[in-house]
């Protein structure tokens, strides 16, 4: 509400350093704005900020690590220490580095890769064995009488050492009357879960040994010892 004395109404105007301008009485004021510095003594921030203070220690993955992948195809590396490496779902990339390490790439295509150290290199879905809960996972550098492949009785049945059998190439694999069979033509390994029936029954091929990744053609000689059979 205005004030009943007021008799006149008009714009203000404000001038900041620089500015111009000019008025006509009658109608407008003409503002020319300058280039002021709101902040003179201001200065732009840096392109490449570093933060303060600088993270420490930097973090590291030296120790006994757990490691655990999604449903993705992923790198995972343990680097130093005892690790424990779980790929899950997807084709991925394990990696143990120095130490005693377990590697289980769950479903999908794996590549694993222990490193220094005693490896174990597990097969365990917690349920009957089924492909898809595997895939096809390559070992590049099993080290025989050092490292282990690991196999779960939740998956394979009541198998024991006695159930593991080594051919010469695969088209032995589906005849053989053991259920855990080791080509050494190709190094893949084989769940016969029919034994000395025809094909595997609900079985198949889950894993390929290789000691040198892949650098010869050679697949290395296994022996009923390099496995471990666990419940």
């Amino acid at each position: 509400m205005l004030n009943s004395s007021y008799t006149e109404l008009g714009v203000g105007y404000f001038n900041l350093a620089n500015d111009t301008g000019s008025v006509n009485y009658k109608t407008y004021w003409t503002q020319l704005f300058g280039s002021g510095d709101l902040n003179p003594n201001s200065s732009l921030p840096s392109p490449t900020p570093t933060p303060a203070p600088t993270p420490s220690p930097t973090p590291t993955l030296a120790g006994n690590d757990e490691l655990i992948g999604s449903s993705a195809g992923e790198q995972l590396s343990g680097e130093g220490g005892n690790d424990r490496i779980y790929g899950n779902g997807g084709n991925d990339t394990l990696a143990g580095g120095i130490g005693d390490d377990l590697l289980n790439g769950g479903a999908g295509n794996d590549m694993m890769t222990g490193g220094d150290g005693k490896d174990s290199f597990v097969f365990d879905s917690g349920r009957t064995f089924a492909a898809v809960d595997f895939g096809i996972d390559r070992i590049t550098d099993f080290v025989r009488g050092t490292d282990k492949i690991v196999l779960d009785k939740s998956s394979f049945g009541a198998i024991s050492s006695t159930q593991i059998g080594i051919v010469r190439r695969d088209g032995l694999a589906s005849t053989s009357s053991k259920q855990i069979v080791y080509s050494r033509g190709s190094g893949r390994l084989f769940f016969n879960s029919n034994g000395s029936a025809s094909g595997f029954g609900r079985g198949g091929a889950f894993a390929i040994i290789d000691s040198d990744n892949n650098s010869s053609t050679a697949a290395p000689s296994l022996s009923g010892s390099d496995f471990q059979i666990v419940t």
